[in-house]
């Protein structure tokens, strides 16, 4: 379920507010967020030289981590992503 409100005096702008709840948890939307997705390749020898693997060079990714980084509360977190889901 999502609440909105209209927030904002004088000469500013006025900003919406977003709130959401999510069982017992509450979160404010922001949108000073900024997400990277972080990935180590390897090098597999027997991909390449597999001929069904045409122009893939048997890179394959064995690291996933997507960073977010909050600038309004100058806050970061990683989450780790399994290669195989």
């Amino acid at each position: 379920m999502t609440n909105s409100g209209i927030q904002g005096t004088g000469e500013k702008k006025a900003q919406k507010i977003i709130f959401l709840t999510i069982g017992e948890n509450g979160y404010f939307y922001t949108d000073n967020l900024s997400t990277y997705l972080l990935i180590g390749t390897d090098k597999s020898s027997e991909l390449a030289k597999d001929d069904n693997n045409k122009g893939n060079d048997g890179d394959l990714a064995d690291f996933l981590v997507l960073a977010v980084v909050n600038r309004s509360q100058e806050k970061y977190g990683f989450i780790q992503l399994d290669r195989n889901t």
